[in-house]
């Protein structure tokens, strides 16, 4: 029964987790709620790349590269290089728009167009685990991030391409997804105050 409802940040279409909403008044507060870090965990597969940066745009005709051999230790350690403040480019496939237009619209016309970046921080990543060729890892990172980039920017110093297979968000601020309600919880929540 809200007229007004916000929500502080999208999720790509595959993902899953945390998406916070702002209802009534509450509104007025998403613009600080989207500014703040968010946390994910992802599942990257290397072996391949796509030109989504993730299995949205998976062609199964593409060769299937081994990654190389690497222990849990030399991962872990490669995986320390993307901790910090960096420049990341935005993936074509994006709502990110460039001459007012969203770049995921030029990409799929197949239209070249200089991806722009932009600063972003990392500022915790820990792998998960490492059983070729899943890489599960977790993060800790600045509002503008793309996880699909890291998971192609990986495969691409990996050499064998890589891709994200799989992302949830598990908190955003100090809220996490342990505290958040199921669309379906919500759905009965409004049903029962009629």
């Amino acid at each position: 029964g809200q007229r007004g409802v916000g929500h502080t940040g999208t999720l790509d279409p595959r993902a899953t987790g945390l998406l916070i909403l702002c209802v009534g008044r509450a509104t007025k507060i998403a613009q600080f709620v989207s500014c703040c870090n968010k946390s994910y965990m992802a599942d990257i597969f290397l072996g391949r790349s796509t030109r989504t940066y993730d299995a949205e745009g998976l062609d199964q005709s593409m060769p299937l590269l081994e990654p190389p051999d690497m222990s849990e230790a030399e991962m872990a350690d490669l995986l320390s290089d993307y901790v910090g403040t960096m420049r990341q480019q935005v993936p074509a496939y994006s709502a990110v728009k460039v001459q007012g237009r969203p770049l995921y619209e030029s990409a799929r016309r197949g239209e070249d167009v200089a991806l722009p970046d932009r600063e972003i921080e990392i500022t915790s990543l820990e792998m998960l685990s490492y059983r070729p060729p899943h890489l599960k890892i977790e993060l800790k990172c600045s509002k503008g991030t793309y996880v699909r980039s890291l998971a192609h920017d990986i495969g691409r110093k990996l050499g064998c391409g890589g891709y994200l297979a799989e992302l949830r968000r598990t908190e955003v601020g100090g809220l996490h997804v342990d505290q958040a309600v199921t669309l379906l919880e919500l759905q009965e929540r409004a049903r029962t105050r009629r």
